[in-house]
């Protein structure tokens, strides 16, 4: 069984068209208008003038462009890197608050024994804390860390 394939464009087809409707038959509109001409309860209005697509596309106002730059330029290039000193939550730069460094040892350095408190670039009598713990009455305290069970440590779950 032999096939035959034959590709068509749209050369091959014979569409009777106006000369003054500019290949409007093609718009989806003058498509729809074309064929209900000749329906019962089409009303009754003159063409005048063919349908012309015109779609304005939205833009940004100044003030959003302006947003979305700062965005990019201050948030977008951070990442949470610095520790608090009480709760060892990570923050990005910019949302880092500072207090005065006591003579105390922090949970930050309890808890993770390798780390310690950051200090300011400028001034090393301040460290690090976030915007919950500079409030005394809302300080969290840090994660309870406590050792790896066995079972992960043996990497017993892996056998897929």
């Amino acid at each position: 069984m032999a096939f035959r394939f034959i590709n068509y464009s749209l050369d091959d087809f014979d569409i009777e068209q106006d000369s003054n409707e500019n290949n409007s038959f093609w718009n989806s509109a003058e498509l729809l208008r074309y064929q209900n001409l000749n329906h019962s309860r089409v009303p009754n209005i003159n063409y005048q003038t063919p349908f012309q697509s015109t779609f304005l596309y939205w833009r940004p106002s100044k003030e959003l462009l302006s947003l979305q730059n700062q965005f990019n330029e201050k948030i977008l290039i951070q990442f949470p890197s610095v520790p608090c000193s009480f709760c060892s939550m990570l923050m990005l730069p910019l949302n880092v608050k500072w207090i005065d460094k006591e003579n105390i040892t922090y949970p930050l350095t309890t808890v993770f024994p390798d780390e310690e408190p950051v200090e300011h670039i400028n001034d090393s009598s301040k460290i690090a804390v976030c915007s919950t713990c500079k409030n005394l009455r809302l300080r969290r305290s840090p994660p309870n860390i406590v050792e790896t069970p066995s079972e992960i440590e043996n990497d017993s779950f892996r056998k897929i």
